[in-house]
């Protein structure tokens, strides 16, 4: 550990610091190709120095990893450095939930539009099938045409490789197993009557709708956008959310400095 950290009278909470900081995904320095990745020893040196020569570096790249009790060792900097002083008040602006949380909205709402419009596969409907096989069938598969039924089921051939096929097969496996799962599940839930009775109106207004005149359609709109919901509620399982979460390329930056202006003025109507 540095000199000046040995000298702190607040040398635990500066070891937590170097801690939590050597074990986040945060910046440290720029790497080649290849190269290794960091160690969390390595990590811990880089960010000890930044701490001790450059602080306001220091919070700029790892301020969002930091809890309360840890930006308070900054504050007896604010008055000497007042830089040190603005990225503080920054961070801890960043670390209140509601901001916090409507800051990882608009990220997942920002990753959903891009995805969208790069046609990534994540929300083409075999994607979002496997994801929600049950729910896939009671708005989509139950009213399917044989043919349909058929052309579903069948393999995709267009890659005709035996790897690709022997995997588009385990792939309906998987989707049929995942079906089935759900569908116990959900058998196994124990049920009041009102829930019930719910349950078979929801299941006979869709089969009034689907036979209506752009009613399968309307199904289909409905099962895509529980799908759309559900990435933006953080549900689905098999997605890394910590990659859209902390990603600050997807912020809006005109919404933010809205945002502030608009809070700006909100304080000052109740300072008067």
């Amino acid at each position: 550990m540095e000199e000046g950290h040995q000298n702190s009278p607040n040398l635990d909470l500066v070891n937590d610091i170097i801690r939590t900081v050597s074990l986040s995904d945060g910046f440290f320095k720029h790497q080649q190709i290849g190269e290794a990745d960091l160690t969390a020893d390595e990590k811990a040196k880089i960010s000890s120095e930044l701490l001790t020569t450059k602080p306001a570096v220091f919070l700029s790249r790892y301020g969002k990893f930091l809890s309360e009790e840890q930006i308070e060792y900054f504050d007896q900097l604010k008055t000497s450095n007042y830089e040190v002083e603005y990225l503080v008040n920054q961070t801890r602006q960043g670390q209140c939930r509601f901001i916090k949380q409507n800051k990882v909205k608009n990220r997942r709402y920002a990753a959903l539009k891009k995805m969208l419009d790069n046609n990534d596969d994540y929300f083409g409907e075999t994607e979002m099938k496997a994801r929600n096989p049950l729910l896939y069938d009671q708005l989509i598969g139950k009213f399917l045409t044989r043919e349909e039924k058929e052309d579903a089921a069948r393999p995709d051939m267009t890659n005709c490789s035996l790897t690709n096929i022997i995997l588009e097969h385990m792939d309906l496996n998987k989707e049929r197993d995942t079906h089935k799962k759900m569908k116990a599940d959900e058998d196994e839930e124990e049920f009041d009557t009102d829930e019930e009775d719910e349950e078979n109106d929801s299941a006979e207004d869709n089969e009034e709708i689907a036979k209506q005149e752009g009613g399968r359609e309307f199904l289909r709109q409905q099962f895509v956008k529980s799908s759309y919901q559900s990435f933006l509620d953080g549900k689905d399982a098999g997605f890394d959310y910590s990659k859209v979460d902390n990603d600050d390329s997807l912020d809006d930056l005109d919404m933010e400095q809205r945002d502030a202006e608009e809070r700006y003025f909100e304080d000052s109507d109740v300072d008067e």
